[in-house]
């Protein structure tokens, strides 16, 4: 609720930190680089949300109502999953726009980084059939990547049911000014999206491509089920400003859709 909120605002380093096997946390309904308004950015210097060798449990948002939180303008990234953490789940938030989900407040950096050996992070819904839509995260208009997805160990990150790089209604472009999802430096077994329509990304609006898979050992992610430069009901263009995918500079073994229904 509005009276449970903390602002979390104005810091010299992130505004919240999971670190070194803090586990079974939640952080809900909160804002964090913007004022009390949830409209004007007042941003924390490194970024929003920290997990820094993080244990498991420690959820950022969710898909009961109220719990998401607004991680907008901050100096850095929005959220930085990193140095080894596990098990981070981040739902329901709003990354790089204001709590109207349309006003850009945009976080320095990109919108979530997932790197330094990185595992089973859970970015969007879990498709359980329960608050599904709920726990999608809005991920638009941040001056990096939408989401970044970057070095060996980054592994079992599932990145499910969320906008990225349009407004909260999904038919606006709110572009993250690279791309919408960039894999690289050799991540690997990562899912973008998934076969079940509450798996749906739309990746859409962005300055960049939609989604990257770059580099030699960058292999094993799977892209199926998603909306690429359209809105989110799949009927009008909402153009990233390059490709839908890109795949680059031997990035091998990964798999762009599927014979399954609903992975093409």
């Amino acid at each position: 609720t509005a009276a449970a909120r903390n602002v979390i605002s104005g810091n010299n380093h992130f505004g919240v930190e999971f670190q070194f096997g803090s586990q079974n946390n939640r952080l809900e309904g909160n804002f964090i680089g913007a004022t009390v308004t949830g409209l004007s950015a007042l941003g924390n210097l490194s970024g929003g949300v920290s997990y820094w060798s993080a244990g498991s449990g420690n959820v950022t948002g969710g898909g009961a109502a109220g719990a998401g939180n607004v991680i907008s303008g901050n100096g850095g990234m929005g959220v930085l999953v990193g140095n080894a953490s596990n098990g981070a789940v981040i739902q329901g938030n709003v990354i790089g726009l204001g709590v109207d989900g349309d006003t850009v407040l945009a976080n320095g950096g990109s919108g979530v980084v997932v790197r330094d050996a990185s595992t089973n992070t859970l970015l969007g819904t879990d498709g359980n059939g329960a608050n599904d839509a709920a726990e999608r995260n809005l991920i638009a208009g941040n001056l990096n990547d939408g989401i970044s997805i970057d070095s060996v160990g980054a592994t079992g990150t599932i990145v499910a049911g969320n906008f990225n790089g349009t407004d909260a209604s999904g038919t606006a472009a709110r572009g993250n000014a690279g791309n919408g999802v960039s894999i690289g430096a050799g991540a690997q077994s990562n899912t973008i999206g998934g076969s079940a329509a509450s798996q749906r990304n739309v990746v859409s609006g962005n300055d960049g491509y939609g989604i990257v898979l770059n580099g030699a050992a960058t292999s094993g992610n799977v892209v199926r089920g998603n909306y690429l430069g359209v809105n989110a009901a799949g009927s009008a263009a909402v153009g990233n400003g390059a490709s839908g995918i890109g795949v680059f500079n031997g990035a091998s073994g990964n798999t762009i859709g599927g014979m399954a229904a609903g992975a093409g």
